[in-house]
């Protein structure tokens, strides 16, 4: 199918593929979508396909400034590519769908967000593997890519991307917040009746990263299932007032973080503190956990509550398993409710790769995807680059 007969069909099924911060596989959704202003999003499938265990070292290693050659850099982008596009094909082969687009995020391995100084330039940069290209060729089905370079390159951060999507998918009809904890926390919210330029999003903190990467260490876990090892161990204040100090808990919106802040960096301050204060690997988990609740819920406090208060904390992302990161948030945001995209018809754990397949769609049909005020952009712009077959 062409862009042309993309841009008049009226509903579109679309195949959305993405590769958190945790890099442990490949998130696999189909939608169907329709409509211009009033979107309609149904979600008909999901599933997660990881990735070999040498792929998931490699990305890890890049994500963390490990060195790799140029040459092994190329190689890596293309290898994924192939990865994802077999994905892709395995799931249209399994649900015996015809799919006419698809969306690929990619694998986000640097995320440079406030402009540096780089040869007489001030540079924002974010950039994500996974060549688009490979997936369309292979799949035959126009491949939308690289969505977050299209809102740098209007001087935004290129992130966060998914509070739009989440105004189409969830609507305005009350003070709603959107808080997906994923590898990195970030919150979406608007008031009752909100309109699109009144949405407020951005990252919190660190969500899942540091805790996964703590459970690797300390129980050769790839996570803390259910919450189970921060249920058992105690906070320690001095640890948590330590990393409470981190400058991005002070920053204003716009603004969004990665791996570079949140990341392996984090992780080694922290052993390096628990093995001078002799602080159990239990209350280790538990006092990170804690960050991640507390710095979501001064968040709110400060950046969301003195323009509207919410009525309603919609959790997404992988953390809404996460009974300690549930119940914490509860007690900090009472008398909001607590609920979950699976109230509303969506895959908690399946909202990125469905957010990524709605901005295809927006940019097939020819419409922007950001919101200046989340990224700091000078203007709304359309996102994605399109690969044809």
């Amino acid at each position: 199918m062409s862009v042309l007969e993309l841009f008049k069909r009226k509903t579109l099924t679309v195949l959305g593929l993405s590769s958190g911060t945790s890099m442990d596989g490949i998130d696999a959704a189909i939608i169907t979508i329709s409509g211009n202003g009033d979107i309609k999003v149904k979600q008909i499938y999901f599933s997660v396909r990881c990735y070999p265990q040498r792929t998931r070292q490699t990305l890890l290693n890049l994500a963390a400034a490990k060195v790799y050659s140029v040459d092994e850099m190329a190689l890596i982008n293309y290898s994924l590519g192939e990865l994802m596009a077999n994905a892709a094909l395995k799931v249209i082969r399994e649900n015996k769908l015809k799919v006419d687009l698809i969306a690929s995020h990619g694998q986000t391995i640097r995320h440079l967000p406030r402009p540096k100084n780089f040869q007489g330039h001030k540079i924002r940069a974010t950039w994500q593997i996974g060549e688009g290209d490979i997936i369309a060729k292979r799949t035959g089905i126009v491949t939308v890519c690289d969505f977050r370079a299209g809102d740098v390159a209007v001087s935004g951060q290129g992130a966060p991307l998914t509070p739009f999507v989440n105004y189409l998918l969830f609507g305005n009809r009350k003070g709603v917040a959107i808080l997906n904890i994923g590898g990195i926390a970030n919150l979406s919210a608007w008031p009752k009746n909100g309109k699109p330029e009144e949405i407020i999003g951005f990252d919190c903190g660190p969500g899942n990263m540091a805790v996964d990467r703590l459970m690797q260490r300390f129980y050769r876990k790839p996570y803390d299932r259910d919450g189970k090892i921060a249920l058992t161990g105690s906070v320690n204040e001095e640890l948590l007032n330590e990393l409470k100090r981190h400058p991005f808990f002070r920053k204003k919106p716009p603004k969004s973080t990665g791996q570079e802040e949140f990341g392996e960096e984090l992780v080694k301050k922290v052993l390096r503190w628990s093995n001078a204060y002799k602080i159990e690997k239990k209350d280790v988990v538990t006092t990170i956990s804690e960050l991640t609740v507390q710095a979501i819920r001064d968040s709110y406090y400060k950046f969301i509550r003195p323009k509207f208060k919410i009525e309603e904390l919609l959790v997404t992302g992988g953390g809404r398993y996460n009974h300690y990161l549930i119940e914490r948030l509860k007690d900090l945001l009472w008398p909001a409710k607590i609920s979950l995209s699976e109230d509303k018809g969506f895959e908690s754990k399946a909202l990125e790769a469905i957010s990524f397949a709605v901005l295809a769609y927006l940019a097939v049909k020819n419409l922007p995807g950001n919101l200046p005020k989340v990224t700091g952009a000078k203007r709304r712009a359309i996102l994605g680059k399109i690969c044809l077959p």
